[in-house]
């Protein structure tokens, strides 16, 4: 995970591009991360490379995981 979701809140959205209901979530997640300065870390399923996935227990998408200091 990258070092900016260490300190202060941060939120986690797992989605897939081939579900609708991500692409439709996906420009408020944008303008809500944008204008209150908090990062997003986008967390494509379908290409998981440090197995966030599994360790968020992500069991459907869209899914949006809130984070402060880097604890869930």
């Amino acid at each position: 995970m990258p070092a900016a979701f260490a300190q202060g809140p941060a939120v986690i959205e797992a989605w897939a591009p081939w579900c609708g209901s991500c692409r439709a979530l996906a420009p408020h997640v944008d303008r809500v991360a944008a204008t209150s300065g908090v990062p997003v870390l986008d967390l494509r399923i379908d290409d998981d490379p440090d197995n966030l996935v599994d360790a968020f227990l992500v069991r459907s998408v869209p899914t949006l995981i809130g984070l402060r200091d880097g604890t869930e």
